[in-house]
């Protein structure tokens, strides 16, 4: 279990939050260059790669519901005092997402643009969900870790964001190409 948590962990600081970075990016090439075919590309691959996130974290937490006291924190924070942060945190990060799979919206980079700005709110939300619900319930705060962001991380998430954009639309320039070579050898 350990493992897939921290698998999913990875998959968010390595896609989840820099993906408002990327999206922009994508969004400033679509506004600069004529290649829309290489942002409609780019689009989809980032819808994918978001989509394939959400289903792994719906298991994930399908999963936590059968550990006995997991299910109690599910439990008691869905129905808790802080109930209305905790349902904004699962439309955010969970639900709202999956309306990438309506095909016209899935291709819409301002959807998307909309989709990357509620997963970083619900991402907010879920730190919010679990530092008040910890206070709240009268924890300590010392025996806390892992709970915040070091100041250099805001910058390291740009960097990741950049990285990922060039990255992914690369790899679109390359499948569009790809498909172009193909149209023309069938003709």
């Amino acid at each position: 279990m350990e493992i897939f948590s921290d698998i999913i962990s990875l998959l968010n600081l390595l896609f989840i939050k820099p993906l408002l970075v990327t999206v922009f990016i994508l969004l400033f090439y679509r506004i600069l260059s004529n290649r829309k075919d290489v942002v409609t590309e780019a689009v989809l691959i980032v819808k994918w790669g978001v989509l394939l996130y959400i289903f792994l974290d719906i298991i994930f937490y399908s999963v936590l519901l059968i550990f006995p006291n997991e299910e109690y924190d599910f439990v008691n924070r869905a129905t808790g005092p802080y109930w209305w942060s905790y349902l904004i945190m699962m439309l955010g990060h969970l639900l709202i997402p999956l309306l990438l799979l309506v095909k016209k919206l899935g291709r819409n980079i301002y959807f998307l643009l909309f989709v990357s700005f509620v997963i970083n709110i619900g991402w907010m939300f879920e730190r919010f969900v679990i530092i008040m619900t910890s206070i709240h319930r009268d924890y300590e705060p010392d025996s806390w870790s892992g709970t915040s962001i070091p100041l250099y991380g805001d910058w390291s998430l740009l960097l990741i964001g950049v990285i990922e954009a060039v990255l992914v639309l690369t790899l679109a320039y390359f499948l569009t190409l790809k498909s172009k070579k193909e149209e023309i050898s069938t003709n």
